[in-house]
């Protein structure tokens, strides 16, 4: 069995920046910097083998999807952008056929 890294990156809200982290610092479990949100790695790479983070969007054919985590079912799922409620499992997307365009925080339309 895999194990995937633990990895995360975390949106500055304050300076409007994606930043890598080389150290989390919390206290009692609490993060200490709380103008950021961590993202953690899925595991999944795209078609040129970009490491996919929560909250990433990605196009698949024509189709734009957004990775988010489902704690009820302790799994990652794909969710339609189109305006739908689609969710999809992660085991219905063909890794190699999908393309990271940005994550959710770093497009102005979105966020």
């Amino acid at each position: 069995m895999l194990i995937r890294p633990f990895k995360f990156k975390a949106w500055d809200q304050e300076n409007n920046l994606m930043v890598r982290l080389n150290q989390i610092e919390c206290k009692k479990g609490l993060l200490i910097k709380q103008n950021h949100i961590l993202l953690q790695f899925t595991g999944f790479l795209d078609q040129a083998e970009t490491e996919l983070y929560e909250n990433d969007i990605v196009l698949k054919g024509q189709h734009k999807y957004m990775i988010c985590w489902d704690p009820e079912e302790g799994s990652w799922y794909w969710q339609s952008m189109a305006g739908n409620k689609e969710r999809l499992p992660t085991k219905n997307f063909n890794l190699n056929e999908v393309v990271k365009l940005c994550n959710y925080y770093e497009t102005t339309e979105l966020s």
